[in-house]
C-alpha cells in the first residue's frame, strides 16, 4: 500500500524533502558507488521506494569511477557489477551503470566534466565533502573532486528519466549543489542515517 510523504515524515521515516515533489506518480532513482558488495542499508531505499510509488526503483551504479579509483581490472569490476545486478533485480529494481551511459557518449565524458566544472566553484565542491575530508583538504587527492563532478553529471542523466531521487543523510550537500547549478533540478527525498543493522531492520519493519 502506498503511503504519503507527509505521513512518512511525521513518522520519522523521511528526514526531509528538497524541492517541490511532483503531483504525479514518483519515478524514483538513487545513486550508488560500486565500492564493495551491496550493503544492508540499500534495503531501506528499496522498501521506501515501494511505499512511495507503484513504479520500480531505478538504481544508478557508478562503476566507471569505482573501477579507476580502486584500480580494478575489467573482470574484477564486472564481477562486482554482477553482484549489484543480482541484488537489485531480485528486489524488483532496475539498474543502470555509469559505464553504459558515459562510455562513448557524445560529447565525450571529459568535455562534459569540463563544461560542468565551469559552473561550479572549488569552494562549493569542497563543502559537499564529508567533514573529515574537509579538515584534510590540503592533502586531499584530486580524485575526490572528480568523484563529486561525476555525481553531478549522473544527476543530470537521471533527471532525463526520473522525477525524484532518493538520497542518504550524508548526500544532502551534493544534491543541494546540483539544485544550485542545474536547470530544472531533481527534487529529493532524504532518508535517515543508519548506524547499524538493527536500525535498518527496524526501519524496514516500520515501512511494512
Amino acid at each position: 500500500m502506498l503511503k504519503s510523504v507527509d505521513r512518512l515524515k511525521s513518522d520519522g521515516l523521511i528526514v526531509k524533502t528538497m524541492g517541490c515533489l511532483p503531483k504525479v506518480d514518483f519515478s524514483l532513482a538513487m545513486i550508488l558507488q560500486a565500492r564493495s558488495v551491496p550493503k544492508l542499508p540499500f534495503e531501506a531505499f528499496v522498501f521506501l521506494s515501494k511505499v512511495l510509488s507503484s513504479l520500480p526503483l531505478t538504481v544508478y551504479v557508478d562503476n566507471l569511477y569505482s573501477r579507476v579509483f580502486f584500480n580494478r581490472t575489467k573482470d574484477e569490476q564486472l564481477f562486482l557489477d554482477q553482484q549489484y545486478l543480482d541484488y537489485f533485480t531480485a528486489r524488483g529494481c532496475k539498474i543502470v551503470f555509469s559505464e553504459d551511459i558515459f562510455s562513448g557518449c557524445s560529447p565525450p565524458l571529459f568535455f562534459r566534466l569540463f563544461d560542468y566544472a565551469s559552473r561550479v566553484s572549488a569552494g562549493e565542491l569542497i563543502s559537499c565533502l564529508p567533514i573529515e575530508k574537509r579538515k584534510k583538504f590540503d592533502s586531499l587527492a584530486l580524485d575526490e573532486i572528480i568523484h563529486l563532478m561525476m555525481e553531478l553529471l549522473f544527476m543530470e542523466e537521471i533527471k532525463k528519466h526520473h522525477n525524484v531521487i532518493l538520497v542518504g543523510h550524508g548526500s544532502q550537500a551534493i544534491v543541494a549543489e546540483h539544485r544550485n547549478v542545474a536547470e530544472s533540478p531533481l527534487p529529493a527525498i532524504v532518508l535517515p542515517r543508519f548506524l547499524n543493522a538493527k536500525e535498518v531492520h527496524e526501519y524496514v519493519g516500520r515501512l511494512r
